[in-house]
Formats: C-alpha cells, structure tokens, sequence
C-alpha cells in the first residue's frame, strides 16, 4: 500500500512488463524452498514460478494460512466465518493485484451502517440501539462520530488521503514530516482526548467513542484509524466472497513464462510438510554444493 511512511508504488513495480527481476540462465528450474504457505508465502511461490524456479512449499497447517473460510458444524449451509483477513481496503492496490490477476470475486464489506449492510445494532450501559441510517441513532452517537472526523480534519486527514491518491510524494512527504515530531511518542488517547474537538465534549463521549468501536469495524466507518499504513480510503473496503459461493470469474491463468514447472504436489493443491529445523550444509550454498538438508 502506498502510504505516508513508505510512499513506494509496490503496485505499478509488480506489474512491470520487465518482471521483479531475472535469473541466470544456469539457475533457472532450481528448487526454492518457500517456508510457510499463507497469502505471502504462496505470493512468493508465484513470482518465483514467474523467474522460472521451482518452489517448494512447506507448511505445517492448512494451505492459505489465516486466509480460510469455516463453516461450523451445526450452521445454516453458506454460513461460514473468516478465520483471519476479512476487509480489504481498495486502497490495498498490490494486494488487488493479485485478486484481479486470479479473478476473485470481491462485495463490500458489510460494517456498520455501510452500504453493505442493512442495519446495526449497538448495546451500550444496558441499552439497545437499532439504525439503519448514520441519522437515526441518538444525537450521543452523531456527535462522537463528528468530532472523531473534526479531530482528524484538525491533522490535515483529508490532505493527506488527497496526497496518496494522487501519489504526490512531495505534498505527502511535506505533510507527513510535520505530524511525525509532535505524535511520535504519543498515545491515540491523547491524541484523542487532547483534540479540540473532543476537547469541546464530555468525558463520556470519549468513553462510547471507545466502546461503540472505531477503525474498519467502527460506527458507520465514521471512525477510520489514525495509522500510518491505513490512512488512504479506509471508508472503502471490500471483503472475498465467502466459500461455498467464492469462485474465479476465469476459467484459469496463464501459466508462468519461464516456469519449468512445479512439483506434482503443488500442483495438486498439497504442499511439504512443516519444517521442525534446517542448517546450512557446511560445504556452503554455492550451485555445486550439495543440496540443503530439511528435516
């Protein structure tokens, strides 16, 4: 993600028609060994497959590592949990990169009172709250989520989302360099509690501003994080389409150019297992070296 602490377009680099780079003409079809088959290990299995290398993927679990839809036993059919990333931030362009080249289907995200979903509710000090619009829950909740976006309009937010989208590196840098010395070494709360917006409140708006939610789960995503990787577009996020309903809009990919082909089990869908210890063999890594010993 191109952000403020690391304005690097990741995305236009992966996409290069030039490739990540190249391998000697000796070295291609060698094995790598790719430790861990979660999203950045099979990533990596992928673009090694495009230098034409052979990984080979070792894991101690499951195929796809946090990214994983369960259905539980004893729930409706198509009902099912994401056991780890779930919201996807369309700002996150090298990760939907990836998503379109495997033609995945994407929806928005169903957060609070967001287009994707229809209402919310929110229990509070004993009380129960139904919306299905930001302007009918009680004026307590309107007024923490406008002085939440006063606050962050008080540190230039919008200037800066304005900086990344446009990937205007010396606007961002500008930006950037004068927060960085005053919020360093300092707390969210303080910067909460110390903005002039909540200054003007109660100390209780300050509590259901925590307690109610905030971030990619918040109120109505009137509440994005104040985090220097998140700062572009968190009020657009789109989530996978949950199993058994996810499918590829494409019938395939191409194969890799230059890929000598992977092992069978790969192919497959299986993988190594996990990997208890490896070393470095003493005659070195040098390509006539003897292989790496995995146990």
């Amino acid at each position: 993600m191109f952000g403020p602490d690391f304005p690097f377009p990741f995305d236009d680099w992966i996409a290069h028609p030039a490739g990540l780079g190249s391998i000697p003409e000796e070295r291609l079809g060698e094995e790598v060994a790719v430790v861990g088959a979660g999203m950045s290990g099979m990533l990596a299995a992928y673009e090694l497959m495009k230098l034409g290398l052979r990984p080979v993927m070792y894991e101690a679990s499951h195929m796809g590592g946090r990214l994983r839809s369960q259905q539980f036993e004893g729930a409706p059919s198509g009902v099912v949990a994401e056991l780890g990333g779930m919201r996807f931030p369309v700002s996150s362009t090298a990760f939907y990169h990836y998503v379109d080249l495997l033609g995945l289907d994407t929806a928005p995200f169903p957060n609070p009172l967001a287009p994707g979903s229809d209402s919310t509710v929110i229990h509070i000090e004993g009380t129960t709250h139904y919306a299905e619009q930001p302007d009918t829950l009680p004026t307590l909740f309107q007024e923490v989520a406008q002085a939440w976006a006063d606050a962050l309009e008080g540190v230039g937010f919008t200037r800066i989302q304005d900086a990344i989208r446009a990937r205007d590196v010396a606007t961002l840098k500008s930006l950037w360099n004068n927060l960085v010395p005053i919020w360093d070494d300092r707390t969210f709360y303080d910067f909460v509690a110390s903005s002039e917006a909540f200054s003007k409140l109660s100390f209780h708006h300050r509590e259901v501003f925590g307690q109610v939610g905030f971030g990619t789960g918040g109120l109505g995503l009137r509440f994005p994080e104040l985090d220097a990787g998140d700062l572009p577009c968190r009020d657009d996020q789109l989530r996978r389409e949950p199993a058994p309903h996810r499918r590829r809009r494409r019938a395939g990919t191409p194969r890799p150019v230059g890929a000598r082909g992977v092992k069978p089990y790969l192919l497959a869908g299986g993988h190594q297992p996990g990997i208890a210890a490896l070393w470095r063999h003493q005659a070195g890594c040098s390509s006539n070296s003897p292989r790496r010993q995995w146990v």
